[in-house]
């Protein structure tokens, strides 16, 4: 009897289960991961009024109405996503040092640290790709820290209907 060949199979056997096992944690890994991805780029590329995709959009005048001064809500745009802040009104709200981006995109502030009239827009080109970077680490911190709220669709960055425009490189 040559136990050998029945060993060599049990191996072999062995090692494509193993095989198998590694590819489909592998692949729920992936799946995982690209979920994870597809959701943070929703939030990036989508955006008062509800549309399909359940963003609300907002123009510049609603989102006025949630500046440092309204006693209810406070809510402030990075690159045009809008985000409720209202849990930080220590920081946002009346006199605050950061009041001045309650109510509207003050991107560019993020980086010049300008929070005056000059320095309190939406736009921001001429930034080099370091300063990008770090906006594009504000807006991900806002959105761990707070809530998303949806689209500034009359700014810069979402046209209309909420779709990303030039701007975010659509």
């Amino acid at each position: 009897i040559d136990t050998s060949s029945s060993s060599g199979k049990r191996k072999a056997d062995t090692r494509r289960r193993s095989s198998s096992f590694l590819v489909w944690i592998l692949l729920a890994a992936l799946l995982g991961i690209m979920g994870h991805y597809a959701r943070k780029w929703k939030t990036f590329g989508s955006a008062s009024r509800e549309n399909v995709s359940g963003d609300r959009h907002f123009t510049k005048e609603e989102l006025n109405k949630y500046s440092s001064g309204n006693e209810d809500k406070l809510y402030l745009s990075v690159l045009g996503q809008v985000f409720d802040v209202t849990k930080g009104r220590r920081f946002y709200g009346g006199e605050a040092g950061y009041s001045g981006f309650a109510g509207k995109d003050a991107s560019r502030a993020f980086i010049s640290g300008k929070f005056n009239e000059e320095g309190l827009v939406e736009e921001v080109e001429g930034l080099d790709n370091e300063d990008v970077m770090s906006l594009l680490e504000w807006r991900d911190f806002y959105h761990k820290e707070y809530t998303y709220a949806g689209k500034l669709v009359d700014g810069l960055y979402y046209d209309a209907d909420g779709r990303p425009t030039k701007a975010l490189g659509a």
